[in-house]
């Protein structure tokens, strides 16, 4: 009987250590360049409808269970005009949780996000005829979303802290016909569920350029919502 239970234990042992090669076999192929390319290509297929303009991911540097860092993108508005350039962002989340959680949790989701850091952010600011700048409808669905069952669950997405090493905000509005922005480390928290949007913001030097007589201001940025 011991012998027969010291077997089971090493066979229990020995698919438990061969699962475990498994996985680390399969995240380590995730990471390699090939393997990188091909999830950003499928990621840039499902996001080609999603929205009214157009997500394209560039490159992704690293992916494994924590998360995804060294990530390039571009943003088009929804006349393919480019609005929204990203450089070295890397997202902490640990997504084997949040799998688990949409398959065996119930109806309410918690997404914890650890840290979001870019490292630069180019935004071009265009009229889209009304006033208003192309990139706010760039994110829009493109198709309307459907209305949600009275019984389904809440969802809280909370953003522990979000960095920017630095931003360059320029084009023109009918309001203000030149912009010309810099934002350098931008730090903050937020949190969106459905009863409110919770926010918490610092910059440590806003400038702008290519204001009336010339002028140019400069200074810090704390905001609390």
């Amino acid at each position: 009987a011991r012998r027969a239970g010291r077997a089971v234990l090493t066979g229990l042992k020995v698919i438990f250590l061969g699962v475990l090669a498994l996985v680390l076999l399969v995240l380590i192929c995730m990471d390699l360049p090939p393997a990188r390319a091909l999830i950003a290509s499928q990621a840039n297929s499902a996001l080609a409808n999603a929205f009214q303009g157009r997500v394209t991911i560039r490159h992704i540097g690293h992916i494994g269970v924590s998360g995804v860092a060294g990530v390039d993108a571009v943003v088009g508005d929804a006349k393919g005009k480019r609005v929204l350039d990203v450089h070295g962002a890397s997202v902490d989340l640990f997504w084997p949780g949040l799998v688990w959680d949409l398959v065996a949790g119930g109806p309410d989701l918690e997404i914890a996000i650890g840290g979001i850091r870019v490292r630069h952010i180019e935004a071009m600011l265009r009229d889209d005829g009304t006033g208003q700048p192309t990139i706010a409808s760039a994110f829009l669905p493109k198709e309307p979303s459907p209305e949600p069952e009275q019984e389904a669950g809440e969802t809280t997405i909370r953003i522990e802290g979000v960095e920017l090493g630095h931003a360059w905000i320029h084009g023109g509005l009918p309001a203000l016909a030149v912009i010309d922005a810099e934002i350098d480390r931008l730090k903050a928290s937020l949190t969106i569920d459905p009863r409110a949007t919770r926010f918490e913001a610092g910059v440590d030097r806003l400038r702008g350029r290519a204001l009336p007589l010339g002028l140019v201001a400069s200074g810090e940025l704390r905001a609390k919502g």
